[in-house]
């Protein structure tokens, strides 16, 4: 009995090592074919355009075209690698700081710009800076009088905008040791930059108010400039009382250059007795001049509380002489009234232009005094 035991166990132990061979047999055979079917499977899968490979090894090109969508969140990631890519492209630190603006970190916006400026140098990383610093540190009183100013001019309403302004241009002077009154040095810095009506922007596009110097624009804007329908005024006189006189001109730019048909108004906001107001009505010749081809002008000037009324008009650039004799016209607002208005020198032969255009040097050496004229009574 146990020859045959034995006999069984030997002949199971063989069956077992033929089962055995044959199992790693396969896996040796499967393991050395493997390399193989990958290959295969790799042929039959769609090759990726060019395009689409330059896109997933280009974070720059992936940033900007997620940029130009709108999709900033999506973009940050791309464009933060593309500037460690190439930090010496100021353009880099431009988009990066939108796309960190545009989620709400203007803080981080901050910090890319000026690490922009200190490793490029470049001038036109500045003012973007400046925006957002400015946007950053403003103070409370002068966010709320920018607001009202926002405000009224997107209303448009004369009111508004007068009382706006008189706030802003005295929250801007205080007075020093000397009673001098200086640039108030709390406010932060505001020149031509465009408020949104939340933030600062530098080379805006879109509708906002854009501060340069002492004129104030609001309407369509490009590229920082303006371009569309708009409102401008400039701040030509402030008086210690706090009251100021402005001059206001609604109508078409177009790359900065106003153009077309316009209104001027000139205006103070305490019309008090020996103040001169006038409004026209005018057209542009459309050129950097900004001549005026006509313009017929309605001149108001308070004497002892009546207010007097003189009408003139411009033809081609220059003063018509038609309602004058002698160099006088009368008051038309009262029959037989004494006030008179008088040319005085130039009246006559001197080119009549918009006296504020934006971003450049009046034509005249004291653009406030545009209507040059004398009054009698």
């Amino acid at each position: 009995m146990r020859p045959i035991i034995k006999g069984l166990n030997v002949l199971i132990a063989v069956l077992a090592s033929c089962i055995l061979g044959l199992t790693l047999y396969g896996v040796l055979r499967q393991s050395v074919e493997l390399p193989d079917l990958i290959v295969a499977h790799a042929e039959t899968q769609p090759q990726a355009t060019s395009s689409e490979s330059t896109d997933y090894g280009d974070p720059w090109g992936e940033g900007t075209r997620l940029a130009e969508q709108g999709l900033w969140e999506q973009a940050t990631d791309h464009l933060e690698f593309a500037l460690e890519q190439n930090p010496e492209e100021p353009e880099r630190y431009l988009l990066l700081a939108q796309a960190y603006r545009e989620t709400g970190r203007d803080t981080d916006a901050a910090e890319v710009l000026r690490s922009g400026v200190a490793v490029t140098g470049a001038e036109e990383l500045e003012l973007p800076l400046k925006a957002i610093e400015s946007s950053l540190e403003i103070p409370e009183d002068q966010r709320v009088f920018l607001e009202a100013l926002y405000t009224a001019f997107s209303a448009g309403e004369e009111a508004l905008i007068s009382g706006a302004l008189q706030n802003w241009e005295s929250g801007q002077r205080v007075q020093d040791d000397a009673g001098n009154y200086i640039q108030n040095p709390l406010w932060v810095k505001t020149g031509n930059l465009t408020w949104d009506g939340e933030r600062f922007w530098g080379d805006y596009t879109g509708t906002g108010l854009l501060l340069y110097g002492e004129s104030i624009y609001y309407g369509t804007i490009s590229q920082g400039v303006p371009n569309g329908d708009g409102i401008c005024v400039a701040v030509h006189t402030w008086f210690p009382d706090g009251a100021v006189s402005y001059l206001r001109l609604d109508g078409q730019w177009e790359n900065g250059v106003a153009l077309g048909e316009v209104e001027f108004h000139e205006r103070c906001t305490d019309a008090a007795e020996h103040v001169t107001e006038y409004d026209m009505t005018a057209t542009l010749d459309g050129t950097t001049a900004e001549v005026i081809t006509h313009g017929e002008v309605t001149v108001r000037f308070s004497v002892n509380g009546t207010v007097h009324t003189f009408l003139i008009a411009i033809q081609n650039g220059t003063l018509s002489q038609a309602e004058f004799s002698n160099g006088v016209t009368h008051c038309s607002a009262h029959s037989g009234c004494r006030a008179t208005l008088s040319v005085r020198n130039d009246s006559f032969s001197k080119t009549y232009q918009n006296p504020y255009p934006w971003a450049k040097k009046s034509p005249y050496e004291e653009p406030w005094d545009f209507l040059n004229f004398s009054y009698g009574y």
